[in-house]
């Protein structure tokens, strides 16, 4: 149980980080620190997968 709620956290950190880095709106300097803040949450991401690989 526990570790499939930590699967979903994982995986939710992870689509959150990739949408961030994805997502253009227009702004160049909101693009760059939403860029910075998607990257800052998909490297914890792939980490904790990586960690949950046995």
């Amino acid at each position: 149980m526990q570790q499939t709620l930590l699967f979903m956290f994982f995986l939710g950190i992870t689509f959150f980080g990739l949408f961030l880095v994805t997502n253009k709106s227009g702004s160049h300097d909101a693009d760059f620190i939403m860029r910075i803040f998607g990257y800052l949450l998909l490297l914890p991401g792939i980490i904790g997968f990586l960690q949950m690989l046995p």
